[in-house]
């Protein structure tokens, strides 16, 4: 759906701290796995870990450009976050979805599979899509994968239906996202 023609009648975020800093942990992924600059990787995770530490206050703050250098936010950056804020979606992370397996990019609609572990998942366990994913966790088959244990298999069993729930609970968000991003990765220092 074309978006211009679209006139904005709201200011409010159109999508929550903790998918924001979803995409942003994914932005950073599939840059590294593309090679990409450093110093643009550690930028998308740290707005990432900004988000997620000081919630829905930052997406108010991501709206307003006057505010951007309080979330150590640049331009470009900042722009690329108010169109994920104010709309819902980001097109430089559809772009980078884009160059994506179509079965990969199907896994990361489960929230918290970014794209390392959908990679993962689709060549150690075969699975295509979240249905498959959810099949495989109820035969107990992600358990038994190195780094995987009884909780996640029991979050993915959960998985219902072709779509699953794209807002996750405090809960699931607590359980899936740390595995997936590198926190422990040292940012490079402020020159």
């Amino acid at each position: 759906m074309d978006k211009s023609p679209m006139k904005i009648i709201s200011n409010r975020p159109a999508i929550g701290y903790e998918q924001v800093a979803e995409v942003l942990f994914n932005c950073a992924s599939l840059l590294q796995m593309a090679g990409g600059n450093p110093y643009r990787i550690a930028h998308y995770r740290q707005a990432a870990l900004t988000f997620m530490t000081l919630g829905t206050p930052a997406l108010e703050m991501a709206l307003d450009e006057a505010q951007w250098p309080l979330l150590n936010l640049g331009k470009r950056l900042g722009a690329k976050i108010r169109e994920l804020v104010r709309d819902g979606s980001m097109s430089f992370y559809v772009e980078l979805r884009a160059d994506l397996p179509v079965a990969v990019d199907h896994l990361m609609d489960v929230y918290g599979v970014g794209p390392k572990l959908a990679i993962r998942l689709n060549k150690e366990l075969g699975v295509n899509s979240p249905a498959e994913l959810a099949d495989a966790a109820r035969r107990g088959e992600v358990a038994k994968l190195p780094g995987f244990g009884p909780k996640r298999q029991a979050a993915y069993a959960r998985i219902q239906g072709p779509n699953p729930p794209s807002v996750p609970s405090k809960a699931a968000l607590r359980l899936l996202e740390p595995a997936e991003h590198d926190y422990d990765e040292a940012l490079p220092a402020a020159a």
